[in-house]
């Protein structure tokens, strides 16, 4: 308050999403017990309609913030209507004409979110009913291809990976290639729940063809070449 200013009576409004904790951590370390609890506040203040990147930084939906949010949602609350949420409004309508957040790596993000979500509840309906967004997503992925059919940054992309300093984010990143394999292989599973199958095999070759790749162009007998 200002100087001179007194107040009779003070109030707040706390807004919340009135999900119960389902799952628990407890250990002989008072330290990670501490971490645990504080870190599990934040999640709660995070968890909204949407799962939102933090409650006092952007409070914005971020695709690579979001899936760490669905992992911790399974272990502690397994709410599955923040999650699906969350993913349907980063993905946004038709016709794609950018990366979800403008970061390529966020959109496989996306996409590997998909196969956990299926994997933690068997809810084929939702997978019915978003299959064609994903198609569609997945084209676009595909057709920024490389002319040797590899992922990597163009004009418009940013390619996030990591904050840290002196990395490489530019060319053909083994990390990239990792994430669209992984995302492939989730197109395929989606395929084969809607009976989809000749998608199903176009999309599992995908994915075989692209861990061929990252395994041949990537990786040499010392080293994992980033």
């Amino acid at each position: 308050m200002l100087p001179g200013m007194s107040a009779d009576y003070v109030s707040m409004l706390f807004e919340y999403l009135p999900v119960a904790d389902r799952g628990s951590f407890h250990c002989s370390d008072e330290e990670v017990n501490k971490i645990y609890e504080v870190s599990k506040y934040t999640f709660h203040l995070n968890t909204r309609e949407f799962f939102i990147d933090g409650i006092k930084c952007d409070r914005w939906i971020w695709s690579g913030d979001a899936y760490q949010s669905y992992l911790m949602n399974y272990y502690l609350l397994f709410g599955s209507p923040s999650v699906t949420r969350t993913l349907l409004a980063l993905r946004g309508k038709d016709p794609v004409t950018s990366h979800i957040n403008t970061i390529m790596d966020y959109t496989f993000y996306w996409f590997i979110g998909i196969h956990d979500y299926y994997e933690y509840t068997g809810d084929k309906t939702f997978i019915q009913q978003f299959y064609p967004r994903m198609k569609s997503l997945m084209d676009y992925c595909l057709s920024r291809r490389n002319s040797r059919g590899m992922m990597e940054g163009m004009a418009g992309d940013w390619v996030f990976i990591d904050w840290a300093d002196g990395l490489s984010k530019q060319g053909e990143l083994s990390f990239g290639q990792i994430l669209l394999a992984r995302s492939l292989e989730t197109m395929a599973m989606s395929a084969k729940i809607i009976n989809d199958t000749a998608g199903a095999e176009k999309y599992a070759a995908l994915a075989a063809d692209q861990s061929l790749q990252v395994t041949g162009m990537m990786i040499n007998k010392r080293s994992f070449i980033a």
